[in-house]
């Protein structure tokens, strides 16, 4: 039962993380010239796509994902427009690196959140337990030297 706190603990934060980069999107948008009215309307709708499905409600775990998907992509687009615009030196630069922080976070999460929903709840197999118990070893064996 813990479990489903916790999803929903990481996706409220997520949500407010991507509520934080669409301000952030915003400032940005607002220092570009016009001629760059394609990335402002990537930047505003991909923001806008990743709160909503970030706050949208699932009716399960299974319809959690392609809401989640559907965020990923809009946070990877956004990420390789201000990689561009931090290239050519436009949308200020410490927006830009926050904005470029804050979509490494919700990539991050929204990741996490996709490998939990994909494994299984079981414990770890036996191969999993073998390597554990390996690394223990070698480090006990570095901590002595």
């Amino acid at each position: 039962m813990d479990q489903p706190h916790t999803l929903n603990v990481d996706r409220t934060e997520l949500y407010r993380t991507a509520i934080e980069f669409e301000c952030v999107a915003t400032r940005i948008i607002e220092t570009l010239p016009r001629r760059h009215r394609d990335t402002v309307e990537l930047l505003r709708r991909n923001a806008r796509v990743m709160v909503e499905q970030l706050g949208r409600k699932p009716a399960g775990r299974a319809a959690l994902a392609p809401a989640l998907k559907r965020a990923l992509f809009a946070a990877e687009t956004c990420s390789e427009q201000l990689d561009r615009l931090h290239m050519i030196r436009l949308g200020g630069f410490a927006s830009v690196t926050t904005g470029l922080e804050l979509l490494e976070r919700l990539c991050a999460g929204m990741i996490g959140l996709l490998e939990d929903g994909n494994e299984s709840a079981g414990p770890a197999g036996p191969e999993e337990d073998g390597r554990q118990q390996d690394d223990a070893e070698q480090d006990g064996g570095n901590a002595t030297l």
